[in-house]
């Protein structure tokens, strides 16, 4: 079996389907969660809360909950939120306690495994405090808990978790996209000072926002310094060291390794796809600029990849590409469709989560020439597919070209922002830029956290989400089609 059967036996979650007959349900989840801000979100405690609290919180306010009853033979709860009555699974909800034997308070870890629950678990007594909070007494509970543990779940926790689309773990992995090309970025670019963004941490809040929605963020002011590019990676999270070192330079040198390193024109492309882990996001801090050229261009793959058809899209998220970097002792090789959609815990497909484009650095096909036909269509039907990608991503109007002064850094991501540079004349002047890494992890992190503080806002107006998710466009066949259009 070739290593593209493989493949593509390994890979059909990638192309379901993605559901979505009206944007405005993508908006209103957007917006369900943008404003909502982690550090208010209690789950559950071993304490109920105080009869006298103060009943005019805002949390409470647009949730109501109350206990309508326990079916021990069904093994639910039954909860009205929101005015709908609701079923909760009793070992869901005693997984899901988070007092202080069931998480440690210091290490905020989990102290129980879900196998130690018995099948058989359920309330022995419940009670509803008078802000909605429901208390459980567990009768059979895990060995060595006795007869006394106690879970409060809040009003907040069951309107969390009352459908798959409010799950917490939406709420913090959710992320809008905002296409954009040269009109548009030339109008929305967005550029912070170094002493913001290094002290204060709502301008970085802001910045992170900004580079979440766009994958494209500048930066001006910075000091004249090697290590500069450093501060502001490890201002996010720490930076990832690879091969080229935890930071790097990009100027032309005699026998470079890497086409980054000459003087010649660079095409659009995004970096380290031939490893398992790209990084999320690249950083380029220019300290010198006084060469002809070598302007920078960038480009926004996800517009590009939702101007084509159905077809050419489920081509591109199952054909494999492999990725190589053979050179200077350095063996790097990872194969991977050009097109990866999220997918949530429970396998719908949301919007796109990756592409991967890197023509430089792209190796040969790893696929079997025994006369399949079922290969040569796939490959056939990819061929077709990347061009229309490759025309849509270079096209004039699609790229947003600046020249990097001194004191400049560019922060994008390199999973969605295609870059590419402009060849110069190395007689004429110097170019360099200082580079750095960080992962996609440590940025969702730090943006999570300062999420915790400012709120789940994505600094978007309304004007704007509106224009995004409800913009259409038309296809080669002059089809009006969605964004997130069906793949069928």
């Amino acid at each position: 079996m070739s290593l593209f059967s493989l493949y593509k036996q390994s890979t059909t979650v990638a192309v379901r389907p993605l559901v979505s007959t009206r944007i405005e349900s993508i908006c209103a989840r957007y917006n369900t969660h943008c404003r909502l801000s982690t550090s208010t979100h209690k789950v559950a405690s071993s304490q109920p809360v105080s009869e006298d609290s103060d009943h005019k919180d805002p949390r409470h306010l647009p949730v109501s909950v109350r206990l309508k009853g326990v079916n021990k033979s069904q093994g639910v709860t039954k909860v009205v939120v929101d005015g709908e009555l609701k079923e909760f699974n009793h070992t869901f909800l005693r997984d899901a306690c988070s007092c202080p034997r069931c998480v440690d308070p210091s290490t905020k870890q989990k102290l129980f495994q879900t196998a130690d629950i018995p099948g058989a678990i359920k309330p022995k007594s419940t009670h509803r405090t008078s802000e909605g909070d429901l208390r459980l007494v567990w009768n059979n509970d895990i060995c060595g808990y006795g007869k006394n543990h106690v879970s409060v779940f809040t009003r907040e926790f069951f309107h969390d978790h009352v459908s798959r689309d409010r799950r917490i773990r939406a709420q913090h992995n959710v992320r809008p996209q905002m296409s954009w090309n040269q009109e548009v970025m030339e109008k929305k670019v967005k550029w912070v000072s170094y002493d913001a963004y290094m002290s204060n941490d709502k301008d970085l809040h802001d910045a992170l926002e900004h580079l979440s929605a766009y994958g494209l963020v500048f930066l001006q002011g910075v000091p004249d310094s090697e290590q500069a590019v450093e501060q502001l990676g490890t201002r996010i999270g720490s930076l990832r060291d690879t091969f080229y070192g935890r930071t790097w330079d990009v100027k032309s040198v005699p026998n470079a390794k890497n086409v980054a390193y000459t003087n010649q024109y660079l095409g659009l492309h995004m970096d380290l796809l031939y490893m398992a882990q790209p990084p999320g996001l690249q950083l380029l801090h220019c300290l010198r600029s006084s060469c002809t050229g070598g302007n920078s261009i960038f480009s926004d793959s996800f517009r590009a990849a939702r101007s084509l058809t159905s077809h050419e899209l489920r081509s591109l998220s199952s054909f494999p590409v492999t990725y190589q970097y053979q050179n200077a002792g350095e063996h790097y090789h990872f194969t991977r469709p050009t097109v990866e959609w999220q997918a949530d815990s429970h396998g719908r497909q949301w919007p796109i989560a990756n592409i991967n484009w890197s023509p430089p650095f792209q190796a040969p096909f790893e696929m079997g020439w025994s006369g399949s036909r079922e290969e040569s269509t796939a490959f056939s039907r990819y061929l077709k597919a990347a061009k229309a990608f490759s025309t849509a991503v270079e096209a004039p109007e699609s790229l947003f070209e600046l020249r990097l002064e001194p004191g400049q850094c560019v922060i994008f991501n390199n999973r969605r922002v295609l870059h590419a540079r402009r060849a110069f004349d190395i007689g004429s002047g110097e170019r360099w830029l200082k580079g750095a890494y960080v992962d996609s992890d440590a940025f969702l992190s730090r943006l999570r956290v300062l999420r915790g503080t400012y709120g789940q806002d994505f600094g978007l107006s309304d004007d704007e989400c509106e224009l995004e998710l409800e913009a259409k466009h038309k296809d080669r066949g002059g089809r009006h089609r969605n964004l997130y259009s069906v793949l069928n």
